[in-house]
């Protein structure tokens, strides 16, 4: 109570929690706040390689769908992307992007490498996407990263070659 003296409370019911009620008045037992809570996760793994050498974007098969099941629910994409770059020049410039659909850029990595005279550049890297989405609909959703040289300079750019790609989806409810 408000004098400080221990005040006896009932007991809630399961899926309740016990929350404060205002200064002066003892603590009552209340329904769990809805938002937040991940409803459903997919995922997709590869150790395949995908090899590019354009300057536009080629599509790796590092993708997957979720269907939300509601238009206001977030989706968390999360990606951790093995990649090895091969150039022949000094510089190279592979540039990673986090697609929606058929092409909603909803991210995008640039790296930059550069190689102090060598005209044989050789780079591993891992790339992560983290990236919160409201994709408004119920409908599937696929969602994928694609990848190009960004670079006039040459180079060959491979997704994977040997290391695990993955990239997961958690729907979250709005």
């Amino acid at each position: 109570d408000a004098s400080g003296d221990p005040v006896a409370i009932a007991t809630g019911d399961d899926g309740e929690v016990l929350t404060s009620t205002g200064a002066g008045s003892p603590p009552a037992f209340e329904a769990v706040a809805g938002g937040g809570i991940i409803l459903q996760a997919v995922s997709a793994s590869t150790t395949g390689s995908t090899t590019t050498t354009a300057t536009a974007y080629t599509t790796t098969d590092l993708t997957v769908s979720i269907t939300p099941a509601s238009s206001s629910n977030k989706v968390l994409v999360l990606v951790s992307l093995g990649a090895h770059i091969a150039a022949t020049g000094t510089l190279a410039y592979p540039q990673f992007s986090l697609r929606r659909d058929t092409n909603t850029e909803l991210a995008y990595k640039k790296i930059s490498i550069r190689a102090d005279g060598s005209t044989n550049l050789q780079s591993g890297h891992v790339t992560v996407f983290t990236y919160i989405d409201s994709p408004s609909t119920t409908s599937s959703m696929p969602y994928r990263v694609d990848m190009k040289n960004d670079s006039s300079y040459g180079g060959t750019i491979y997704v994977n070659g040997g290391a695990k790609s993955t990239i997961v989806l958690l729907e979250i409810a709005g």
